[in-house]
Order: C-alpha cells, then sequence, then structure tokens
C-alpha cells in the first residue's frame, strides 16, 4: 500500500474525525496536523503522546470548535499521518522539541494555549521554558515534565518493557486497555490505522525508553534547565489529571508545587484512567475552553 492509499484509507476510517489533512515541511520531513476553526479565533495547540496520534483529541476538538475556538494538531514525528523516520538515533527529546519550536514558529501561534498530553506535556513544557512567549497558558494533562530524582512507578516500568520486546503494540488495544471508556471496534482501528507494520511502530517503541533521562547526558541537561526556568514560569498553568492513571499518578502535585503559574488555579482531578481524553472528552473541552476565555 503507497503512503498516499493509506492515507486515503485513514481519511476513509476515521469515526469523529471529518477533519481536513494538512501537512507542513519541518527538517525535510513531512508532517501532518489539524488546523480547524476561524483563524482570527484563540488557538490551543493540541500536543498526543505516546502511542497516540491526533486522532485521540477528536471529541475535546468538537466542544472547543463549538465554543468558537480554533484548534491545531499536530502528529509528532513517527506518529500518525506524519513521516516516521526509521533512524533509531533520530529520536531524541531534543530534536522532538525542536521540531514542534519549528511547527509554532512556522504556523504562527506564539500566545496559543496549549493541551498537553503524556509525552506531549514532556515536550510542550521543555518548550515553554524555552520560549515562554509562545502561550498564553498551558494545561498538562496526565503527563508532565520528568523528576530526575524520582524513581519510575512499576507500571511505567511494565510500559517501557512491552514497548522495547513486544513485536506487535496493537495501538488500539492500548488505548482501550487504558481507557474506562470502551472504544468502538471502529475506533481501535482508527488508533491503528497509521502503523500498519513494526517500521510504522519504531518511535512507539523508542520513545518510552528515553524515560527515565541518563545521569550527565545532554537530555538530562535539557530536563534540568527546564525545571530551572519553569520554577519562574508565571503564565497561568493548569492541571488536569485521572482518579486511575497508574502511570502518572501523583505528576499533578509536582506542577502545582513547583511552577507558580500554577497557583489559585482550579486544578481537576477526573475518573478515568491515562486516556483521559477517551474517559471524558466533553468535560475536557469545557475545561479547555473556559481556561482560554478566563486567560485571554
Amino acid at each position: 500500500m503507497t503512503g498516499q492509499d493509506r492515507n486515503t484509507e485513514i481519511e476513509n476510517s476515521l469515526p469523529d474525525y471529518p477533519f481536513h489533512a494538512n501537512y507542513i515541511e519541518i527538517d525535510h520531513l513531512k508532517i501532518h496536523f489539524i488546523d480547524e476553526g476561524d483563524k482570527t479565533a484563540p488557538a490551543i495547540l493540541f500536543l498526543h503522546g505516546v502511542p497516540t496520534w491526533s486522532f485521540t483529541f477528536r471529541r475535546i476538538f468538537h466542544v472547543c470548535l463549538n465554543a468558537g475556538c480554533r484548534v491545531i494538531a499536530p502528529d509528532l514525528p513517527g506518529f500518525g499521518r506524519s513521516d516516521k523516520p526509521d533512524d533509531h538515533s533520530f529520536y531524541t527529546i531534543t530534536r522532538l522539541v525542536e521540531i514542534v519550536d519549528q511547527f509554532v514558529q512556522q504556523k504562527m501561534l506564539q500566545s496559543s494555549f496549549l493541551f498537553a498530553q503524556d509525552w506531549g506535556a514532556i515536550l510542550g513544557m521543555i518548550l515553554a521554558a524555552k520560549h515562554p512567549e509562545f502561550f498564553s497558558g498551558i494545561i498538562a494533562c496526565n503527563g508532565y515534565l520528568p523528576d530526575l530524582k524520582a524513581k519510575s512507578p512499576l507500571s511505567f516500568v511494565g510500559w517501557k518493557l512491552l514497548c522495547k520486546y513486544s513485536p506487535v503494540l496493537p495501538v488500539g488495544r492500548i488505548v482501550d486497555i487504558a481507557s474506562e471508556h470502551k472504544l468502538s471496534p471502529a475506533e481501535r482501528k482508527a488508533y491503528d490505522l497509521p502503523f500498519k507494520n513494526k517500521k510504522d511502530k519504531i518511535a512507539i517503541h523508542i520513545l518510552p525508553q528515553l524515560i527515565p533521562v541518563k545521569d550527565n547526558s545532554a537530555e538530562c541537561e535539557l530536563i534540568r534547565e527546564s525545571w530551572a526556568k519553569l520554577k519562574t514560569y508565571k503564565k497561568p498553568f493548569l492541571t488536569v489529571f485521572s482518579s486511575d492513571d497508574k502511570i502518572t499518578r501523583g505528576g499533578e502535585k509536582l506542577l502545582q508545587q513547583r511552577i507558580p503559574g500554577a497557583k489559585n488555579q482550579e486544578h481537576k482531578i477526573l475518573k478515568g484512567r491515562h486516556f483521559l481524553q477517551e474517559d471524558a472528552p466533553t468535560e475536557l473541552g469545557l475545561i479547555v475552553t473556559e481556561f482560554v476565555r478566563n486567560n485571554r
């Protein structure tokens, strides 16, 4: 199946995702993104995590669009309809942050709002530390910048081992297991569609292995520098975490304690597992749009 045929299949098989596919070239890579809504409306940048892609936010998008917001969501390299480099060394935190950085600048999304889940929160927080002018406010959902001194929970160790050694990695099934909301067969298929074979899943295999970062590495220094800057970050910073996420449980407290902009925010704990965008999309959409309205 050619790339064009695959994209046609994807476009014809996505429930609740009637959005036009856009592409931009960054560092010789074709990056897919959606950009819906009035271009003069308040813009919300959505960054997904592992092993998902922009499809994961589909039901939140509808709430935000109905509220008059603009929604933008790229697929990170290695995910969704974006190019998937097969060079393992390509996938570093630094490079992924640089690509998101270029995306924001090319799309002129400075002063937008950020909604970031899982790995999206790692990349988004580093980007906010590097360019505090980029975002008018940030919502972190079941994701946070790693604490270099903290030990990984056993559930995350298990996830890393699965990603490292499993020859299958059924994305739709993984999202289904990590959500209270049971996905329909069509939804599971939609999650799977961009990841047809093992080569398409290189990023899914690699990214979990990057956390925790190795001591004294360039990535370690990047995390350390980002935390130092975020401890002075005063723009509105909201946490929305799940009641039953075994991967990021407790991470919201770290963010609330360290980031000045998190003070006096109405932080939320919603009923659900890791993929809260599947468990509480309408509630999340209302939280996002209220946050945007209150901080424009």
